[in-house]
């Protein structure tokens, strides 16, 4: 009986942690449904509530979910939740699998980002979806983290105002049952707003195209024979009818980015429809609003066949003392009578619509003005295929322009200061010759922090340094793309009583394979707050000041059973610096006119002598570099700085600092050579040659 009890209690027990857990179950189903109810209803905020606290009580956040939250807070300009959406979107990247729904949306994703990828990259990308390969997640996740304005957390600024984008084109550029937004959002989405846009519809200027077309046609008012006239005034009118027959009143958007590239012209997207409608589709150029057939040179452009339309539009006239009708423009150009020029339709009509957009933008003027001066050249007589020719020049500056543009570009980034970062990494070796980086940054924040403080204050007199931080994060890329785990600092901007050789600098476990950095560097204002909230007009955060990247490659990491020394930094020495040593390091090896030079140096495996203690010879050459006629005028002979020191130590390892007064040389280029050997006059052992000049 007691046995029966325990069993039936068991049973009973798993009963109930089954019922707890099944329950437990379909009240987070519930949460996402109730999520889903709350949305339609309107209740944004409800909505994204209980979609977070149901990926909470998952054991692993879903890619759909994370989809389709931080869509819905982008859209409604919930600002509360992006940093939490942003996190749910990447952590769903880390799915192992995904379903049907998840399918779709990935796809989606795709087409958000089809002008951002290439077309080979797009089919393959879409290949791992059909496929269920989660290697698709693996990609949108390095894909945005390396796109992360601030690498330091895991907010995502640069995600979030992706779908900023993707939301605004879904409301503006939803023009068409077929797709979800025309090419006008694909733009968007890669740049954001243009500088500068303009829309309308290409309008017929009768006055315009008689002038271009008198230009180079007789219009029949001359002093010819009646004949010659007659034929001239023809070729003329049927001309303008033809030009005028082709124009469609085209409807156009053109849009003009100033800052995306650092070339001359700047970078015109245009868009635009012959149909009449909303849906706007992407132009390689103005030309192409002109219909294919009036850039013919067959005979439907002819002025004297008229071959477009019906062929309305030919001169008939009856010839005084013959009583009967003759088509005197044609039987006159048979018969080499009249003096005008072929105008091909197409070319009044690619004249008229530059024009129409040339005060937009330098871009468009140039092109008008570049077929303007060939057509207005008289001298020369035109080939009846330049209104094609213009129109692949045309076509091919406005591709060449759209290839230098990036791939995308973040316009909340460009709302705060650039503090123009450097990154400097040098190698050293701790204890155990294990190498290390002591990475240095450079960073340019006087202009941010002058400019905040002038915000809050109004006055310059005191400016609190101490109320801003600079964050630092420095990413590892490998030979093969690999990444490894980032590294990351904190400092307060104001550092002028730290060791100039450790201010700025991060020290950093040498990864050994990694071939190159990437270093970030973040402007807080701290008295704001610790990483507050998110602006109103961007997707940064409010503090943020300012922010600087640079990519730089590794030193080697090798390491000698011999005497060796890490990398040299090179500096020089100045008094009028704030701080105690008055050593100044120069990253660029640039050494001012009048300065002595001061290099600092680890050396290592020193050699052991009888006494037990360690020693080595320095020796130091410092030599001008010369052109070769230079060296062939002074026969050879070259200006060198040497001197040799003797160190003992009672360690395999040393570290010094020196100081070789060089406040005579020249401005020029110079070589410094360090020798190291066991004892002076014995074989060298290590060479250093550190290039640098003096200004």
């Amino acid at each position: 009986m007691a046995l029966l009890s325990s069993i039936i209690s068991v049973i009973f027990l798993f009963a109930v942690e089954a019922f707890q857990d099944t329950s437990a179950f379909y009240e987070n189903v519930n949460l996402y449904e109730q999520g889903i109810a709350e949305k339609e209803a309107g209740n944004h905020e409800r909505a994204a509530e209980l979609w977070i606290e149901h990926a909470s009580r998952s054991e692993a956040p879903d890619y759909s979910l994370g989809h389709e939250l931080i869509q819905h807070v982008t859209k409604h300009s919930l600002r509360n939740y992006y940093e939490k959406a942003s996190e749910l979107y990447m952590l769903g990247l880390d799915s192992e699998r995904f379903d049907e729904r998840a399918k779709e949306l990935l796809h989606n994703e795709l087409y958000y980002m089809e002008g951002m990828l290439g077309q080979r990259e797009r089919r393959h990308l879409r290949g791992l979806i059909d496929d269920g390969d989660t290697e698709i997640l693996h990609f949108l996740r390095e894909y945005w983290e390396i796109r992360n304005i601030t690498p330091s957390d895991s907010y995502n600024e640069r995600l979030l105002e992706h779908w900023e984008r993707i939301n605004y084109a879904y409301e503006n550029f939803n023009t068409s049952d077929r797709t979800l937004f025309d090419d006008r959002g694909k733009t968007y989405i890669r740049f954001g707003e243009p500088n500068r846009k303009r829309s309308g519809v290409f309008m017929y200027n009768p006055g315009f195209a008689n002038y271009i077309i008198a230009t180079r046609m007789d219009d029949g008012r001359g002093q010819n024979s009646g004949l010659e006239n007659a034929i001239n005034t023809t070729t003329y009118l049927n001309t303008l009818y033809q030009v005028r027959a082709y124009h469609e009143y085209p409807s156009f958007e053109a849009w003009v980015y100033t800052d995306l590239t650092d070339d001359p012209d700047n970078v015109v997207y245009i868009f635009g429809n012959t149909h009449g409608g909303a849906e706007m589709s992407a132009k390689q150029s103005v030309d192409d609003f002109i219909p294919s057939a009036a850039y013919s040179i067959t005979d439907r452009n002819n002025p004297v066949s008229m071959g477009i339309a019906d062929g309305a539009g030919s001169g008939t006239v009856t010839l005084r003392g013959r009583g009967e009708e003759t088509d005197v423009a044609l039987e006159g150009a048979t018969g080499g009578i009249g003096n005008s020029e072929r105008i091909i339709p197409a070319m009044v009509l690619q004249f008229m619509y530059y024009r129409q957009l040339a005060s937009l933008d330098v871009f468009f003027s140039e092109r008008y003005d570049e077929m303007m001066d060939t057509y207005m050249n008289t001298s020369i007589r035109l080939p009846v295929s330049t209104a094609r020719r213009f129109q692949q020049l045309n076509s091919s500056r406005f591709l060449i322009s759209q290839a230098s543009a990036p791939e995308e570009r973040s316009t909340s980034a460009a709302r705060v200061f650039n503090i123009a970062t450097e990154v400097y990494p040098y190698r050293f070796f701790d204890e155990n010759l294990k190498p290390y980086l002591k990475i240095y940054f450079e960073e340019d924040t006087e202009e941010a922090i002058t400019f905040e403080e002038l915000k809050k204050r109004h006055n310059l007199e005191d400016i609190r340094y101490e109320d801003y931080e600079v964050v630092r994060t420095v990413q590892f890329k490998g030979v093969n793309g690999e990444r490894f785990d980032p590294v990351r600092s904190r400092s307060i901007v104001e550092q002028s009583s730290i060791d100039p050789l450790e201010r700025n600098m991060i020290h950093i476990p040498y990864n050994i394979g990694a071939q190159s950095i990437t270093a970030h560097s973040e402007l807080y204002d701290i008295s704001l707050g610790d990483r507050n909230g998110i602006s109103e007009v961007t997707t940064l955060r409010e503090n943020l000041k300012g922010i600087g990247s640079s990519s730089t490659d590794l030193p080697q990491a090798d390491t000698s059973d011999d005497l060796f020394t890490s990398d040299v930094i090179i500096g020089y020495r100045d008094d009028e610096l704030d701080y105690d040593s008055g050593f100044a390091i120069s990253h660029e090896r640039v050494i001012p006119s009048g300065k002595s030079i001061n290099f600092y140096y680890e050396a290592y495996n020193i050699p052991q002598d009888d006494t037990g203690l360690y020693s080595y010879s320095l020796t130091y050459r410092i030599a001008r570099d010369r052109s070769r006629l230079g060296r062939i005028i002074r026969f050879g002979r070259t200006s060198e700085t040497s001197m040799t020191i003797n160190n003992t130590h009672s360690a395999p390892r040393f570290s010094q600092m020196l100081e070789i007064v060089t406040d005579e040389l020249e401005p020029g280029n110079y070589t410094l050579e360090l020798l190291l050997s066991a004892e002076e006059d014995t074989d060298t052992l290590h060479r250093e040659m550190i290039l640098f000049s003096v200004r």
